[in-house]
């Protein structure tokens, strides 16, 4: 099954990924802020410790964030 990373846990990439989740694919995620994991707690999540261990450990990657500045 295609591994899901996901940067970008909130107000709206929060709901995109808990929707990947709740399908059942296997999700990577990683956050500036580690409280903001948390919510995205399943036995189908795996936490990241940087962009570059999630793109290493994804098939397919999903971004939600706020700037251009934020996806450099």
């Amino acid at each position: 099954m295609t591994r899901v990373g996901f940067i970008g846990l909130g107000e709206m990439g929060g709901g995109m990924v808990q929707r990947i989740i709740d399908a059942g694919f296997p999700t990577v995620l990683w956050a500036r802020r580690p409280e903001a994991l948390e919510p995205f707690r399943a036995a189908n999540v795996q936490a990241a410790e940087s962009p570059a261990d999630l793109a290493s450990r994804s098939d397919l990657i999903g971004i939600c964030v706020w700037a251009d500045d934020d996806v450099r």
